[in-house]
């Protein structure tokens, strides 16, 4: 269009000249020094009285020079869900930060299998020391506000080593459930190397082995297949029957991760520099911690109102079951099967 216009196009190297000139304007320089780092951190490592003021609940530095860095921003009211469960989700994700540090997230989900934030954290890497230090500071941050020990024993991830070793780091693994999720897509993977007609039967057989109740049952479909990747201990938690009542994907956890990005009309998806995204990370994890509070607080002209929270997330006891589950419960035990 510009050059039916006859205007002469700006080249690829002025574009980016450009934009970088717009984003120091509108978030100032792009890169926090370690120091900066922890005049940030220093006055927000203190538990607040307020359950909904986010802190910074844990923080390390283990080489400044390398600026290797870990943290953990969380509220009161978020750790004080912990305790309902003893399962843990944990994921990371990328795309928040302009310096490119993963952030990781971690929570549970409520026994109507909706998920819960307990906070977000930022580190420099996505390695098995740096999980670790997330759980060691949920554990040691619950413990503080709650008064009780805490030892969730189930963790629902992908397949990453790195989070199965961390939370062995931390707490006795006793279930580890492999999201089923990343476990198909891996199996697709693997078998598109099939002929079509004979991959089709194994992913129907795969997929009938995913429903079964038990793990007498799983272990005895297993043995019919060839394929053994997603079979071996460590790694056969994907099927339905492995942790009843509870998710067998992780994508509670993950979903979260676009709401993430979409918060403040996207602002994150900007990968905000480190300082201005830290912010933006307390900003988030307060509205996270607002939302379980059943009532909001209004202050106006120096006088302040409780109303009801109109975005209150309830942490179900007990699964919600519809009437439509009734019916499809009755219309399966008619089958008789």
């Amino acid at each position: 269009m510009l050059q039916e216009e006859r205007i002469e196009c700006p080249s690829i190297g002025q574009l980016n000249h450009f934009l970088s000139n717009l984003r120091r304007n509108q978030h100032g320089s792009k890169s926090m020094t370690m120091s900066e780092l922890v005049d940030f951190v220093t006055p927000r490592l203190q538990m607040p009285l307020d359950v909904d003021q986010p802190f910074i609940a844990g923080y390390d530095a283990p080489n400044i020079e390398k600026r290797w860095f870990r943290l953990f921003i969380t509220t009161k009211r978020l750790m004080s869900l912990a305790v309902k469960t003893k399962h843990i989700l944990a994921d990371a994700t990328y795309k928040l930060v302009y310096e490119g540090y993963p952030s990781l997230t971690i929570g549970t989900t409520d026994n109507n299998k909706k998920f819960h934030h307990f906070g977000i954290g930022i580190t420099t890497y996505e390695k098995q020391e740096y999980f670790a230090f997330i759980f060691r500071t949920v554990k040691k941050t619950v413990e503080n506000v709650e008064g009780v020990e805490y030892e969730p024993d189930t963790l629902i991830a992908d397949n990453a080593p790195e989070i199965t070793n961390g939370f062995k780091d931390v707490f006795s693994l006793k279930k580890r459930v492999n999201c089923w999720a990343h476990v198909i897509r891996n199996i697709d993977s693997e078998l598109n190397r099939i002929e079509l007609t004979l991959r089709q039967k194994i992913r129907r057989d795969i997929l009938a082995i995913q429903v079964v109740d038990a793990k007498e049952k799983f272990d005895k479909s297993i043995q019919l297949l060839q394929q053994k990747q997603w079979c071996v201990e460590g790694r056969n938690g994907w099927f339905e029957g492995y942790l009843t009542g509870k998710p067998s994907t992780s994508n509670g956890l993950e979903s979260s991760h676009r709401a993430i990005k979409d918060y403040h009309n996207g602002r994150l998806r900007k990968r905000l520099p480190l300082k201005q995204c830290l912010q933006e990370m307390f900003n988030l994890v307060s509205k996270w911690s607002n939302k379980h509070s059943k009532v909001s607080v209004i202050e106006s002209v120096g006088e302040i109102t409780e109303v009801e929270n109109s975005n209150y997330l309830e942490f179900y006891a007990k699964p919600v079951i519809t009437t439509q589950d009734w019916t499809d419960a009755y219309k399966w035990q008619r089958l008789d099967k």
